[in-house]
Formats: structure tokens, C-alpha cells, sequence
């Protein structure tokens, strides 16, 4: 009963678009989002007085495998560290760490990640990633082994042309994955990418998607 009060209160906190604006001072989290109409998830939590790069709290799910079925609701303990950050008009940079544990099982993971993104000249971006992570899972093999991802994305202006390439190792480098995209935007509506990679399931993707978007 309190788990279907307390899914209720969040999909209808939700559903309204609940929005509180956070000042850059403030120390309460609130954080609201709509994964899918069947995904529902609510971030609580504080920055730590005096140095707002650490923060802390519980994240509460609501997920159903379709809509007026049953559903399941997660609480995951979370913690943040932003371990560097780097801002000037030609370089930005950050390496934050991310920890969480399923308050249900014990299963917990974390995550390192980089990011770099530089102005190479007046027409070149380039934009760099790297994720680490390690998880545990209680109820199934334990440690899962080491995961790497790594990201590198060449942007011009001029062309509003982009070539990016990923890789990702799991399972301790047992198993590899790479992949090689590229996107070309014509004007703000017309966006027309291509990808070819192969994951580390050694699955083979190749995709051609031509995007056209409408505001009013």
C-alpha cells in the first residue's frame, strides 16, 4: 500500500511537470524525469555546505512494463563528486564520479567520467569522453569486471559537419566494440547521419536516418 501512495504522488508530481528552479547556492536537490510513459524516477537529495562540487541523496523509480500493469519501485542511494573543473573561453573539462546502490539488494556501481571539449581553431570543435565503471550485482555473478567507453567527436562550423568514434571494452577487455559515425546538418531542420560499428557483443550496426524537425 505505501509503495503504490508513494508511485502515485510521484507519476502525478510528474505527469504535472513539476519544476523548481534551483539557485546557484541552493543545497536541496529536486530532480524530476520522465524516462517513458511507463518510467517515472524522482533525484532527492543536498550539496554539501561550502563546497557544492560533492552531493548526496536517494533516487526513487517507478517502472511497468506497460501502462495499468504492474510496477516496480527502485531506491537507489546515489553520491557525486566533481573531483575537477576546468571552464575558459577555449577549453572546458570535467571528471566527476558517480557512486549508487540499490537500497533493496546491496548491488551497487560506480562510474568515472571525463570530459573534454576544445576549440581547435575558428572551425574546428573537438570533443573528448571517457567512462569508466564497475558494478556489483548481489543477486546474480558478483563483480561484473571493468568497463571502458571512450568517445572522440570533430565538429565544423563551417560545414556543420561532424566525424565521431567510439570504443568500449567490458568484462575487462574480454570484449571490444568500436564504431565510426558521421552527421551532416543542412540548415537548423535537416539532419541526415550515418553509423557503422560493431558492439562488443560482436553485433554489427549500420544505420542511415534522415531527420527532419518543425518548431512552432
Amino acid at each position: 500500500m505505501f509503495r503504490r501512495c508513494v508511485a502515485a504522488l510521484l507519476a502525478a508530481c510528474l505527469h504535472g511537470s513539476v519544476a523548481w528552479a534551483q539557485t546557484a547556492d541552493s543545497l536541496l536537490i529536486w530532480a524530476p524525469v520522465k524516462n517513458s510513459d511507463t518510467s517515472y524516477a524522482a533525484r532527492f537529495g543536498f550539496r554539501v555546505p561550502g563546497w557544492s562540487f560533492a552531493s548526496a541523496g536517494v533516487e526513487l523509480g517507478v517502472n511497468a512494463a506497460s501502462l495499468g500493469g504492474t510496477f516496480a519501485v527502485p531506491i537507489n542511494l546515489w553520491g557525486k563528486l566533481t573531483a575537477q573543473s576546468l571552464q575558459s573561453p577555449a577549453v572546458q573539462f570535467r571528471r566527476d564520479i558517480d557512486m549508487r546502490m540499490n537500497a533493496e539488494t546491496g548491488s551497487a556501481a560506480a562510474q568515472l567520467s571525463e570530459r573534454r571539449q576544445m576549440i581547435l581553431s575558428e572551425d574546428l570543435d573537438l570533443s573528448l569522453s571517457r567512462h569508466l565503471a564497475l558494478s556489483y550485482d548481489v543477486p546474480g555473478d558478483g563483480w561484473s569486471g571493468l568497463e571502458v567507453q571512450q568517445s572522440l567527436k570533430l565538429s565544423s562550423r563551417e560545414t556543420a559537419t561532424s566525424l565521431a568514434i567510439r570504443t568500449r571494452a567490458v568484462d575487462s577487455f574480454r570484449r571490444l566494440g568500436a564504431g565510426l559515425s558521421l552527421e551532416q546538418k543542412f540548415g537548423r531542420a535537416l539532419r541526415l547521419s550515418g553509423e557503422l560499428s560493431r558492439t562488443a557483443d560482436d553485433t554489427t550496426v549500420r544505420r542511415v536516418d534522415l531527420r527532419y524537425q518543425v518548431r512552432w
